[in-house]
């Protein structure tokens, strides 16, 4: 296998080109975690996969079929596994994916898997006015995720998603699906009015709390608005507000930077940060810049706090930077920094390394790690790490590997690309995973 670049993973992702899906669930530490993963099948574009186990999973759980290759799709056609997307998922393993559908009108769907049953909450058409009509005019187009917006399924069954549109009057839009009523409501759409003023213009990755609320990243680009800047926003209560921009205030400083960059999919922006971190009890985490440092700002109602900034020294020697943090589950904190390579968690002064520059994984060294969305490392509650590294087994032959880590056991294998997969057939890229 020739060693993939980060390049070539963000276009697998930003064209979806996924093969199938799996679900396990384990038992970690005294508490349950769902974990979903997707993976591509060496030689074949569309087999599927059959219930097995994880090569290297200790505890042999089971590798559960969702959806392959050709089944049929709920509301008709056929799924197509060149289209799956990295899932949402909750504390009870329900997922929330989207897939591009063949043999019928509509080319797009977006599905929830709940127990054994598949059901579809909305369609989209690439051409035409075929798709499910949106609350915020015209109908839907496609659905937004791979690396930059999957779709995020509460502990209710409400899923946040994004679409595009055809024949409205906007572009592009975050939704919200009530699993208690079946009714889907607008969040926010290109061209609204922004809380500080001028108009949203582009959209960045969202997410969901159990409380309804959905942040997200906005930047205003238009000669309308005064505002050339990612900032931050919450929809809470049909009302949308502020909650960091640059030239606020933050500890020590004011923030220079908010999230991330954008770049333009078939003429329409959007931001490529990771969605930010919001907790039930409100608070948010986010990249910011102050004074020339890169940091993961912790946002509560009442203060903000630094949880680790570019310059704070590493475990085992040199120096934190640019970081990209993990949901925090359990009072721990994970990120992962650039300058020493690796991925860290605990508590502000309190790290230690999952992994870092040097380290080994079952005798294999590791030569890096993948931080798009959908490969970034993810917590349980229990503490356990989940993250896809590539590692070099022999000189000059590189493979993915997908590992885990947790205090009492370190760093283990739980599959690597090259193994055979579950119900036939050889692990290819591991594409993305959910936790």
């Amino acid at each position: 296998m020739t060693r993939r670049s980060t390049s070539a993973v963000a276009h697998s992702l930003t064209y979806l080109l996924h093969r199938a899906i799996a679900r396990r669930r384990a038992a970690t530490l005294g508490a349950a975690s769902a974990l979903a993963i997707w993976f591509g099948l060496a030689g074949s574009a569309d087999a599927g996969l059959a219930t097995g186990t994880l090569p290297g999973d200790p505890d042999q759980c089971p590798v559960t079929v969702i959806v392959r290759d050709g089944d049929p799709a709920p509301g008709g056609g056929s799924f197509d596994a060149n289209f799956f997307n990295v899932p949402g998922i909750n504390e009870a393993g329900d997922l929330a994916f989207v897939s591009r559908l063949n043999g019928t009108t509509y080319d797009h769907g977006l599905f929830v898997r709940q127990g054994d049953t598949i059901r579809l909450i909305v369609r989209g058409c690439d051409v035409g006015a075929c798709g499910d009509p949106t609350p915020a005019g015209g109908t839907y187009r496609d659905f937004i995720a791979g690396s930059v917006s999957p779709p995020v399924i509460n502990d209710s069954g409400d899923i946040v998603f994004t679409a595009r549109i055809n024949g409205g009057p906007t572009e592009v839009g975050h939704f919200l699906y009530r699993a208690a009523t079946g009714v889907i409501e607008k969040v926010v759409a290109a061209g609204d009015p922004s809380p500080r003023g001028g108009v949203i213009d582009v959209l960045g990755g969202a997410t969901l709390n159990n409380a309804g609320d959905v942040v997200f990243g906005a930047w205003d680009v238009s000669a309308s608005s005064p505002y050339l800047e990612t900032y931050l926003l919450r929809w809470r209560d049909d009302q949308l507000e502020k909650i960091i921009a640059p030239g606020d205030a933050v500890p020590g400083g004011v923030a220079a930077e908010v999230g991330g960059s954008h770049f333009i999919v078939d003429g329409f922006s959007f931001l490529v940060s990771p969605a930010p971190f919001l907790g039930e009890d409100g608070r948010i985490l986010v990249n910011v810049e102050s004074s020339g440092r890169h940091g993961i700002l912790e946002i509560l109602p009442d203060s903000n706090r630094w949880i680790v900034r570019s310059g704070d020294p590493a475990p085992g020697g040199g120096t934190l930077s640019v970081f990209e943090s993990a949901p925090l589950r359990g009072g721990l904190y994970t990120f992962s920094s650039d300058s020493v390579a690796g991925i860290f968690t605990g508590t502000p002064g309190e790290w230690q390394s999952v992994w870092r520059d040097g380290d080994t994984v079952d005798g294999a060294p590791v030569t890096g790690f993948l931080r798009l969305s959908g490969l970034l490392p993810v917590q349980d509650a229990g503490g356990q790490i989940t993250s896809v590294l590539e590692v070099e087994p022999t000189p000059g032959f590189f493979a993915d590997r997908l590992v885990r880590w947790n205090a009492a056991d370190g760093l283990f294998t739980l599959t690597t690309s090259g193994d055979p997969a579950p119900g036939g057939g050889t692990m290819a890229l591991i594409n993305s995973f959910t936790q």
